[in-house]
């Protein structure tokens, strides 16, 4: 009969884990964006996205957001320019380019 748990979890349109995701948004170099409501969505010019790594965004749009606005290094939209100045802001590590690009776009 086989175990259908490892199936699903292989399936193309199986939901991502936000670590997953993550790590999906840095090997593919993805920007997320947000409106006034707090939805987060992805900035792709002419880049093909999966659907499961499209679907994962809507799942963790709320965490997603809230690292977004703390501008947590997990969201850094240029990790390997911005990590200079990354750096550790009440238990957790923070961009401050991020930061001030976030108040500059809010």
């Amino acid at each position: 009969m086989g175990n259908t748990t490892n199936r699903k979890e292989h399936s193309p349109t199986a939901a991502l884990t936000l670590e997953q995701l993550l790590s999906e948004i840095k090997q593919r170099r993805l920007i997320l964006t947000f409106n006034q409501h707090g939805r987060v969505t992805l900035w792709t010019p002419k880049q093909s996205v999966p659907r499961s790594v499209r679907l994962a965004v809507r799942l963790h749009s709320l965490e997603l957001y809230k690292r977004i606005t703390r501008s947590d290094i997990s969201t850094c939209v240029n990790p390997d320019l911005h990590r200079a100045s990354w750096s550790y802001q009440t238990r957790r590590y923070g961009c401050d380019v991020c930061a001030r690009l976030l108040k500059e776009v809010s």
